[in-house]
Order: structure tokens, then C-alpha cells, then sequence
């Protein structure tokens, strides 16, 4: 899920996991198989983000997986 005016650099990767069972992974106590970015985020260029949680207006700079970002 991507967050009004948010921006995604070119040859970005964002994605969650194509299961949904107990092999999902959780993150701080929830299950947690998506990435949803908040508004106004920006992605830099070539950036992967998987199953991640990206707090409203911030810049991401890097790699990450399985995180929540702020």
C-alpha cells in the first residue's frame, strides 16, 4: 500500500510475501506481511523494501526487510 503523494525512485522494489500462514513474519508481536508506505514517504532510486512499515514523511535511503521504519 502506498501512501498519497509519496514518491518511488526509478528501479524500486517494494513488496510483501507471497504467503499468508505461519510462516509470516512478525514484528513486534503482529503478523506482518505487506509494506505500506505513509504519505509523503519518499523511496530512493534502486531501494528494496519487503514486508516494512514506513512512518509518514520520511526518506528511505536503504535496503531494509521486516521492519518498521521511523
Amino acid at each position: 500500500m502506498i501512501g498519497w503523494n509519496s514518491k518511488i525512485g526509478p528501479w524500486c522494489r517494494i513488496e510483501g510475501t507471497l504467503f499468508n500462514d505461519e510462516r509470516s513474519k512478525f514484528l513486534q508481536g503482529q503478523k506482518f506481511d505487506v509494506c505500506v508506505l505513509g504519505v509523503g514517504t519518499v523511496v530512493e532510486p534502486e531501494i528494496m523494501l519487503r514486508n516494512c512499515l514506513v512512518m509518514p514523511f520520511l526518506k528511505v535511503k536503504k535496503n531494509d526487510s521486516n521492519k518498521i521504519i521511523f
